[in-house]
């Protein structure tokens, strides 16, 4: 059915079969958690039974659009909405019909919630539903029924066969029970017909509510289905002042809005910088009269005449005029490309005109040049993924042959610039930093079947040859690039389990600072010295556990936070068995409560827990005060490390 992929701390999950860039993060357990990445989330919200028989009797779908069949896991946000919509349904008597909002940010997979959400109805409830799929576009509405037809859920049957083709065919098939009605709510165009109340359920799910919840034909539709259920989804948030789609759906249900989309991975970031074609004067004094013949030769009606005149008073002729829109275009690809390159010394003609192995060392030197510093590279990304999406809209007969060149130019350079190095587990951070230690280094045996992968020892890294080959290397910011990656990831997960490792994350902030901030290139060699040394300490911290005698990294995190430069040995023999003594206490003790960081008053046994052992176990250079402040710091650090223990 699935496959999660882990390293142990970090994971995702996705179809058997399917390519990586389709894995996904399970990061939540509820709607409103800020969420980890955490493999111990992921196997709490998918491999507990309930939930796992869940996600495989309901939300998995087969999408057999353009040709090929995909296999569709729902993804966390969508998991956990889509469930709170089903028990909003099941509360529906007492709800007077409004089941409320689902809003999910534009590109978050909100028609397969829709299909979800019907899917698990039709399984779960009692009766025969049916769904009417209310739009106000014959786009959006050919759109989704389509995809209700793609995934299966209408059987061998087309989906034309379940549109209303006018007021009359819409009336008809509420009164005959199909399990989906899709229909434009312009078709609810008759009013004062009686109201059609049949003994089963009617659910209306409004796609892009906030647009067609009021007027006359939404009036018309609520006469006529007074007791039918009904959900609004919507792509955008609804305006503070916007009580009639609350009237009309109820409050919020769900909320999967922008930025948490981003930080998930599942939609993009958007970015917006002010440039404009300035436009000049029209060179054509007859433009007017050409434009009054041509209205006049129209013959147009009096809402046709208001119509243009609308259009005219926004000035868009003017804006989308065809040789605005090319110098457009040209600028775009022009300041966002091009000139980017040609500011760090790269250029994009010399790259265009290479031939064979030259042309794929300048790829590496274009993607080298663009890694000046952090900033740039994240830069140049946005530049080039925005140029490429551009780019799909183009015809190739609209291009010329060297603009096709340099548009193929700039996108190797993305693509090498986006590739993954290979790297082994989370505990060698020294992984393949471009091959440049390789050879001195042996490959693991690998099991029948697998593919061979490299793993590093860093204890036998000789890093005198590693100095002196990183010297010689001439994509040096490429190699940069990797390491700090690899370093930001490792430092994220030993923070995450252990808050008093911020002076690593401080220690690395600030060679980052230095990095960006340095253009002479002969102190880059320093600037990966300090990274590799950081690298190797870090490495170090993560087994200082075991030196320091606890069984877990969590015993040391409680330790750290418990001492104090002024202790004697035998008194951090004490603090020791107090943080063993004292996570074992919490542990059990949550174990017994049921979601304990939802109450306060299940908060307030793990809070006075920890303070009676500290006041009890701590030795007496412990005074009052700090007692108070370990206190805190301890049960800030037990509430987020353990506050989905359910």
């Amino acid at each position: 059915m699935t496959t999660m992929l882990s390293n142990g701390t970090e994971a995702k999950v996705g179809t058997l079969g399917s390519k990586y860039a389709f894995f996904h993060e399970w990061k939540r357990l509820k709607e409103d958690e800020e969420g980890s990445v955490a493999l111990e989330t992921m196997l709490r919200g998918i491999c507990n039974k309930r939930n796992l028989m869940d996600l495989f009797e309901n939300f998995i779908l087969f999408d057999h659009s353009g040709g090929h069949t995909a296999k569709i896991l729902a993804r966390n946000h969508q998991y956990l909405g889509v469930n709170e919509a089903v028990e909003v349904y099941r509360q529906r008597k007492l709800r007077d019909g409004k089941l409320g909002v689902f809003w999910h940010t534009q590109g978050s997979g909100k028609s397969y919630s829709m299909l979800f959400l019907a899917q698990k109805i039709r399984r779960k409830f009692d009766g025969s539903p049916t769904f009417v799929v209310l739009t106000d576009r014959e786009e959006l509405n050919t759109q989704i029924s389509d995809t209700f037809e793609n995934c299966g859920m209408l059987g061998n049957v087309k989906a034309s066969k379940y549109i209303a083709q006018s007021g009359e065919d819409l009336i008809h098939k509420l009164k005959s029970n199909p399990s989906f009605i899709f229909t434009l709510i312009q078709k609810f165009n008759q009013k004062g017909l009686p109201p059609i109340t049949p003994n089963y359920d009617i659910i209306i799910m409004s796609d892009e509510a906030h647009r067609s919840q009021n007027g006359i034909f939404a009036e018309n539709m609520m006469a006529l289905l007074p007791t039918a259920s009904r959900i609004g989804f919507t792509g955008t948030p609804l305006f503070s002042n916007d009580s009639i789609t609350e009237r009309t759906f109820g409050g919020y249900i769900s909320i999967y809005d922008f930025k948490r989309a981003v930080e998930d991975g599942a939609t993009v970031p958007l970015y917006y910088e002010n440039r404009g074609e300035k436009l000049g004067t029209i060179q054509n004094p007859e433009i007017t009269q050409e434009i009054m013949d041509a209205i006049e030769a129209a013959d147009l009606d009096v809402s046709q005449q208001e119509k243009l005149e609308r259009e005219f008073a926004k000035e868009i002729h003017i804006l989308t005029a065809q040789p605005r829109l090319d110098a457009i275009a040209r600028d775009f690809v022009e300041h966002y490309t091009n000139a980017f390159l040609r500011e760090k010394g790269f250029s994009l003609a010399a790259l265009v005109e290479a031939k064979d192995f030259a042309k794929q060392a300048l790829i590496r030197a274009g993607a080298d040049a663009v890694c000046g510093s952090m900033e740039e590279k994240k830069e140049f990304q946005t530049y080039a993924s925005e140029f490429v999406r551009v780019m799909k809209y183009l015809q190739r007969d609209d291009l010329t042959e060297q603009q096709l060149t340099c548009r193929d130019a700039i996108v190797a350079i993305y693509k090498e610039l986006q590739a993954k190095r290979k790297h082994a587990d989370n505990t060698d951070l020294m992984v393949e930093i471009n091959r440049i230690v390789s050879e001195s280094l042996a490959l693991e045996p690998t099991s029948e079947g697998l593919m061979e992968s490299k793993r590093f020892d860093i204890s036998k890294i000789d890093f005198d040859l590693l100095h002196r080959e990183f010297a010689k290397a001439a994509n040096k910011g490429l190699i940069i690039k990797d390491l700090t990656e690899l370093v930001e990831e490792r430092l994220k997960q030993m923070l995450r389990s252990n808050p008093a490792r911020i002076d690593y994350y401080e220690r690395y902030q600030s060679i980052i600072e230095q990095y960006n901030a340095e253009k002479d290139r002969s102190e880059i060699e320093r600037i990966f010295d300090e990274l590799t040394k950081l690298a190797q300490d870090l490495s170090q911290e993560e087994k200082r556990y075991v030196r320091e005698g606890f069984s877990s990294d969590e015993e040391l995190s409680v330790f750290d936070l418990l001492f104090k430069e002024d202790l004697n040995k035998k008194e951090i023999e004490m603090i020791k068995k107090v943080a063993v003594d004292l996570l074992a206490k919490v542990k059990a003790k949550i174990s017994e409560l049921d979601h304990w960081t939802d109450k306060t008053e299940t908060k307030a046994i793990i809070d006075n827990l920890i303070r009676d052992t500290l006041w009890a176990e701590l030795p007496e250079s412990y005074d009052e005060l700090s007692v108070s402040a370990h206190r805190q710091e301890i049960y800030q650090y037990i509430y987020m490390r353990y506050k989905d223990a359910a």
